[in-house]
Formats: C-alpha cells, structure tokens, sequence
C-alpha cells in the first residue's frame, strides 16, 4: 500500500494475523492486501521489491510516478504508452530516492492519487 492509508473501519484488526521473519527471509502477496509493518528501527536495511504485470494498453500517469519504466514480458506492445526501461547487464549501485509519504508530499500529490477528502 506504500502510499495508502487505510481509513477506521476498512479492517478489522481482530482478524490480523502476524507474520514475523528471520533474517533473510521473505513475504510474497498481492498488492491489494492490507499490509504493514512498524519502522525499521535497526541499523541493517530492509528492502522492499514491487512487480506488476499489466497488459500493454495500460498507461502510467508520469504527473505522479515520473520514475516509471516498463519491461515486456512477452508479446509486443503496439501501444508504446509508457516509457521502457534499459535492462542491466551488469550489477549497479542501490538507487538513492527520497520516499516521503502523501503527508509530506501534501495535497497535490493526493489530488494526483485520487485520494484528495
């Protein structure tokens, strides 16, 4: 949900389960399940991977996500609607970017979200 916030009433937190991992492990699941955790209050990084798969007539709005690339699974894509990413050839650095919430980013970036109140 990175940028969302659930609303009081949306779930239920009687009906939460704890999933705890050791280091090294990891988590699989759908976007769309409610998700979370606390801050990583340690000093060891905990990273975070996001894959989508989409039919090719999907665009991405630049406006909110300028970041965005796509990568063709298989077919092609007639379309061309969203900028494609360069694959790697060779390993590269961790990527530095800011992430700030809709919060801090304020009530333009929630406009752009669809979640202006």
């Amino acid at each position: 949900m990175l940028t969302l916030e659930c609303e009081d009433g949306q779930f239920r937190d009687d009906q939460a389960v704890s999933l705890n991992l050791k280091a090294g492990q990891i988590s699989i699941h759908d976007d769309k399940i409610v998700h979370g955790s606390p801050a990583n209050q340690s000093d060891r990084r905990r990273a975070g991977l996001t894959i989508r798969y989409s039919s090719t007539i999907v665009k991405c709005d630049l406006s909110v996500n300028p970041y965005f690339t796509t990568y063709l699974c298989r077919g092609i894509d007639t379309y061309r609607h969203n900028p494609v990413g360069v694959v790697p050839t060779q390993m590269y650095g961790r990527l530095e970017r800011k992430h700030i919430s809709v919060e801090e980013a304020g009530v333009e970036a929630e406009k752009k979200l669809g979640l202006a109140r």
